[in-house]
């Protein structure tokens, strides 16, 4: 088996949202033992807005030929215009972030999602490496967001601690689907991140990155 990541085009849009629904959030399943990975729900349109303006890459497989996996950030200039500035407002920053915080251009991790087969599900790492080294090469910063309750999203914490996301901050949240969301925020530099894949443990997967044809992409 092989598997490329590239840029999305439209015609991957069903895919991206068959995965979606595969890894979506149910209210039935929650758990406070639930260790693995998951997507709030996001409509077939809104992931074509998605792939027309932003930045989206899929992890695509040739047997059996699909795509697997995907991930999404949202660049500044549609970030600027959505809810999510307005929902800022919202964030209980650190103090000491908000006072030295002067980026310009700044981009938002909106998702990532790889089926659950152990075979497709450690090419979610090389997913956000690449979007995030691609992003940060027209973005000053990157924001995401960790889910703490109902229960903590452990799957997305290993990545956000090697590359060197900085807790910045929290918000407590109402989904009508969903009811009361809790989550962390997280900020990472572009500096800090040039910082982090200088490190040892960084460049033994920059090698493995390397060995796989995706600093290539």
């Amino acid at each position: 088996m092989h598997v490329v990541i590239r840029p999305a085009v439209m015609e991957d849009a069903l895919a991206v949202f068959e995965i979606k629904e595969h890894l979506r959030l149910k209210l039935e399943e929650l758990d406070s033992k639930q260790n693995g990975g998951f997507l709030l729900g996001t409509s077939l349109e809104e992931y074509k807005k998605f792939i027309q303006n932003d930045l989206v890459l899929v992890a695509e497989c040739d047997q059996p030929e699909k795509v697997v996996g995907f991930a999404i950030v949202i660049r500044h200039e549609t970030l600027a215009q959505s809810t999510l500035m307005q929902r800022s407002a919202q964030v209980n920053w650190e103090t000491s972030f908000r006072l030295r915080f002067h980026a310009r251009r700044i981009a938002f991790f909106e998702q990532l999602g790889v089926l659950p087969e152990p075979a497709y599900r450690v090419y979610a790492k090389y997913l956000a490496f690449l979007i995030t080294q691609q992003v940060l090469q027209t973005h000053e910063a990157l924001f995401t967001t960790v889910l703490q309750f109902p229960f903590v999203n452990t799957a997305a914490l290993p990545f956000i601690k090697i590359a060197g996301f900085e807790l910045v901050g929290a918000v407590d949240e109402i989904y009508p689907e969903y009811g009361r969301i809790k989550s962390d925020v997280y900020h990472l530099e572009r500096k800090d991140f040039e910082n982090s894949i200088e490190q040892p443990r960084f460049k033994i997967f920059l090698k493995r990155v390397g060995c796989l044809g995706y600093l290539q992409q």
